[in-house]
């Protein structure tokens, strides 16, 4: 893809599949999630954990998780212009950057803490037994 685009195969790199995206998010200013199938959009927090901010579809699934101009941006899939210029934006405003990278930040570890989230699942095995418990009482 990057041969494709006359002059950018120095500033594209398209890898292909990797296993461990890790080095890649870690590497990149900012990530474009390109998703338009509603499903957990999983490289997005991985950026937002690595304080990176997103350009993402605006989809209604996108919108759930994005909040535009102040996590990441969301772009009309139907429009290059829209995401050329959501990079242009970004890439001419590295403190607009760090904003947005650490409110992603802020959201993925409000959403994935770990004590909290342990917590929740220990109350829902609890609720599930005691109501397993109840219906055997019952029989």
């Amino acid at each position: 893809m990057a041969s494709e685009i006359p002059d950018n195969e120095a500033r594209l790199h398209c890898p292909g599949h990797v296993g461990d995206v890790t080095k890649w998010i870690s590497a990149c200013g900012v990530l474009v999630f390109g998703g338009v199938i509603s499903h957990f959009a999983r490289p997005v927090y991985e950026a937002w954990a690595m304080g990176k901010p997103v350009i993402a579809f605006d989809t209604p699934a996108m919108r759930r998780e994005i909040d535009d101009e102040k996590d990441g941006l969301l772009v009309s899939r139907e429009s290059p212009g829209e995401l050329a210029m959501a990079l242009r934006r970004l890439a001419a405003n590295p403190e607009l950057c760090a904003a947005m990278g650490e409110k992603g930040r802020l959201k993925a570890l409000s959403r994935f803490d770990r004590t909290k989230n342990t917590k929740k699942v220990i109350e829902l095995y609890r609720t599930l037994t005691a109501a397993g418990s109840a219906e055997a009482d019952q029989s």
